[in-house]
């Protein structure tokens, strides 16, 4: 019981790095040496600066992670272990197909309660189911790049949805790359607004000068702490107005 309670405290607050040492400690007490030591490594290699000792942490833990294929046995049983990554100790991250996601997600969750990263490749224009499904809500960092490669479909319209949507609320980082979305789009994205996002990607999309002219005006993205604009066919001036207002955060 003094697990569970000590596990339920880590998803309640992921970033609280303490009370994650204190399962540690604990997991230490249980005999399970390597998953704490896990904890620990990418707890403190997370806050030090980039050099050697960081990178000498961090080679410690995929060590370990490599060494305990057990850690990863839930997910690979219903096949979800696709690039997987590991943040403080725990899974964080997945590469899975949207529809594949919304098919399982209960059961991704049950076996990875603290992932919150998911890449999204092999789309099939599925944005409606994905935002419909309630697990979606627990990501703090999706990429919906190129949602669309048939050139036919509503995917620009579609994929709008995103900006704004209640499930989408949590979300700190988001990738929107190559999914055709032109100054329209961009009026869309300027009158919505995603509360706790930092990081917006809209490379390779086609905003032009007018949709850069729009995106000027909304207030919401000076929360942002990157901007990604490349390859957007961003003209001089505009890119000048664009630097003047978000500073280094753009991209361009």
């Amino acid at each position: 019981m003094i697990g569970k309670a000590l596990l339920d405290e880590v998803i309640a607050d992921p970033e609280d790095l303490a009370v994650r040492h204190v399962y540690a400690d604990w997991l230490e007490q249980q005999g399970d040496i390597a998953r704490a030591e896990l904890i620990r490594l990418q707890c403190g290699a997370e806050g030090l600066p980039r050099g050697p000792a960081r990178s000498a942490m961090t080679k410690q833990a995929k060590a370990l992670i490599k060494d305990n294929p057990a850690w990863l046995a839930a997910v690979k049983k219903i096949k979800l272990a696709k690039k997987p990554v590991f943040r403080h100790g725990f899974l964080h991250g997945i590469t899975l197909p949207a529809y594949r996601f919304v098919e399982v997600a209960d059961e991704l969750f049950a076996a990875a309660p603290m992932l919150r990263r998911v890449i999204f490749p092999m789309p099939l224009d599925e944005i409606d189911a994905l935002l419909k499904c309630p697990q979606v809500a627990r990501l703090t960092s999706a990429d919906l790049s190129q949602m669309c490669q048939c050139n036919w479909c509503q995917i620009a319209t579609q994929i709008l949805e995103v900006f704004g949507h209640p499930s989408m609320a949590n979300l700190t980082f988001l990738r929107t790359a190559g999914n055709k979305i032109d100054e329209d789009g961009a009026r869309v994205i300027a009158n919505s607004t995603l509360p706790r996002l930092r990081e917006l990607d809209l490379s390779r999309n086609q905003l032009g000068n007018e949709g850069a002219r729009i995106l000027l005006e909304a207030p919401w993205l000076d929360q942002l702490t990157r901007l990604d604009l490349r390859g957007n066919e961003i003209g001089v001036r505009a890119a000048a107005a664009l630097r003047k207002r978000f500073g280094r955060v753009v991209k361009l």
